[in-house]
């Protein structure tokens, strides 16, 4: 009998990690991949996204890039279960910071590149890094 209770408790610890691992800590860490992408691309395009008179193919590349990227960040976030506590206990960002920075993504889409945006781009990509906690 203590053999049986033994297995079946081991069997249970696993089955529950693999229960955090899959529904918690999946989604959090693709989260955080995608955060890290975010300020990867929003880097590698700043010369684009704060400059006007720049070629259409790159202002091309970079809008389909940050339109992308706040599409993953929201598809992501929504995946999280529980998504506000984590979110209260700061594992991820907050739920509005979530928001703002999609916007801020696609507004980045939109007027990346464009004359007259250049210091508005550069602000919101500011205000992009703030919503996130990220570094650029």
């Amino acid at each position: 009998m203590q053999i049986f209770l033994t297995v079946i408790s081991g069997v249970l610890i696993f089955v529950l990690g693999q229960i955090i691992q899959t529904f918690f800590l999946k989604p959090i860490l693709d989260l955080k991949v995608v955060l890290g992408e975010i300020s990867h691309k929003v880097k590698f395009h700043t010369n684009v996204i704060t400059n006007s008179g720049i070629k259409e193919q790159l202002v091309d590349w970079s809008s389909k890039d940050m339109r992308d990227l706040s599409c993953q960040l929201e598809s992501k976030y929504l995946a999280i279960p529980f998504r506000d506590f984590f979110g209260f206990i700061n594992a991820i960002p907050k739920r509005n910071n979530i928001k703002k920075a999609t916007e801020y993504l696609i507004l980045l889409s939109n007027a990346g590149g464009k004359p007259k945006y250049e210091v508005k781009n550069y602000e919101t990509i500011e205000k992009l890094k703030k919503s996130l906690g990220i570094y650029l």
